[in-house]
């Protein structure tokens, strides 16, 4: 078998170099019309127009894909947003079937030193 020099670091070379990434779906649903609700993340929430909750998916989304970056171990966190919308037209007015927010956390690995654990004193 060949090895190549520094083969022996090639896995932590590649993770110095990954990312990281975390990503959370959010479904905005029109149960009615004048009524929108969102889910994804905790109990549903209500929306009497579309632009509110849409703004409150993506606050949502966002919030909850950095905050599981950060666990993670991201550092420097961006997040992406991807919207697909699925509507019909009835009587002339167009009726939201579902909209589905994708926020995507992406970082890079936190590979600074720790700091070393102490052990408690036991008195």
């Amino acid at each position: 078998m060949i090895c190549p020099p520094f083969a022996e670091v090639a896995n932590a070379v590649g993770a110095a170099v990954g990312g990281v990434s975390a990503t959370v779906e959010i479904t905005v649903l029109q149960p009615e019309p004048g009524t929108f609700s969102i889910h994804g993340q905790g109990p549903p929430q209500r929306f009497t127009n579309l632009e509110s909750a849409r703004d409150a998916a993506e606050r949502l989304g966002r919030k909850v894909a950095t905050q599981r970056a950060s666990a993670a171990g991201a550092t420097g966190i961006a997040v992406e947003i991807e919207e697909v919308r699925q509507a019909a037209e009835i009587g002339g007015a167009e009726l939201l079937v579902e909209m589905r927010l994708r926020a995507t956390a992406r970082g890079q690995p936190d590979i600074r030193p720790k700091p070393p654990v102490r052990p408690r004193d036991s008195r």
